[in-house]
């Protein structure tokens, strides 16, 4: 059984599936991939039962995008069963090689959300919408890892286009990235420690400062002025505004995958003492992704409370 999208398991499995997909002959150093789907087990069948109408929508899901037809009898041992199983369903008995990866992490902030968007297929390709800006949210790092989300607000949803994730580099890094990547820039959002915090040699200025100075690349020089997301006491009150927003938000599987892997795994610290959890988040490798989408949260709610404040007032 899988656990999570990490470790040795997650990795090579992911590696044998791509050279099965692309029908690479295999070397003796290769690994072979192989899925076998609950579907595919004929014993797992049953009197038939209503199916409610969550689990209709998932398999109709199947069918339509992968063309897996099931039996009134299948569908009600997977309803049968998941009443077992809850959360841990897909990981148990996993449709397709990806829901075998998709952990209900104990603590995690986010496990509910996730799963509606794996549900409804709002992690997967995302359509065409270049014509449209993006935004790009930060996380800054000195001595651990800067992280930057990619966001282009299509309607009223957010795409969630790209994730980039780094440490030990300058500002200057960081600007080529974005320049690299080839996006239309709208604005960059940077927490409050933007104005305290440096990444580069010169002390003299703040980090906000240098951006806004601009850094020479490829003979031109490129310039980034940050919105500021301000300083929040309240943690918990930042993480409920992701939990709304996630259903709003589709993510593009591939170039998302490892800051999506950071949400997930985004999760309560334990107090072995106690035996509980502790009211606030465990400091690890996920904090820096699930800290950026929490400033993209934070910002689009305090932008949406001053358009509704704007048209009260008119």
């Amino acid at each position: 059984t899988a656990e999570g999208r990490q470790g040795y398991f997650y990795e090579f499995s992911q590696i044998a599936e791509k050279l099965y997909l692309s029908k690479k002959t295999l070397t003796a150093q290769d690994w072979r991939f192989f899925f076998f789907a609950w579907w595919q087990n004929k014993e797992y069948a049953m009197t038939t039962e209503p199916i409610s109408e969550r689990l209709q929508t998932y398999f109709d899901s199947l069918k339509a995008k992968y063309d897996i037809s099931l039996s009134d009898e299948q569908k009600a041992w997977y309803q049968a069963k998941e009443r077992t199983l809850g959360d841990d369903m897909k990981r148990e008995y996993p449709s397709l090689p990806s829901e075998a990866f998709e952990q209900s992490i104990e603590g995690a902030y986010y496990a509910k959300q996730f799963a509606y968007l794996y549900a409804n297929g709002r992690i997967d390709k995302l359509p065409d919408n270049e014509h449209l800006p993006v935004d790009t949210y930060w996380d800054l790092g000195v001595s651990d890892s800067t992280t930057i989300w990619f966001i282009r607000q299509v309607g009223d949803e957010f795409h969630i286009v790209d994730y980039y994730e780094n440490s030990g580099e300058g500002l200057n890094h960081y600007i080529k990235v974005l320049k690299d990547k080839g996006y239309k820039y709208a604005k960059h959002v940077a927490p409050h420690d933007i104005d305290n915090r440096q990444l580069g040699a010169d002390r003299a200025k703040t980090l906000r400062e240098l951006a806004r100075d601009g850094y020479e690349i490829d003979g031109q020089i490129y310039r980034l002025n940050f919105d500021v997301v301000p300083r929040t006491s309240n943690v918990n009150e930042d993480i409920e505004k992701v939990r709304q927003i996630l259903p709003k938000c589709a993510f593009d599987a591939i170039k998302c995958e490892q800051g999506i892997k950071a949400l997930e795994s985004y999760r309560k610290e334990w107090n072995d003492k106690m035996g509980v959890w502790r009211d606030k988040p465990l400091h690890d490798w996920a904090s820096h992704g699930a800290d950026a989408f929490r400033y993209f949260a934070t910002y689009q709610t305090k932008q949406q409370y001053a358009t509704q404040l704007k048209v009260s007032m008119f």
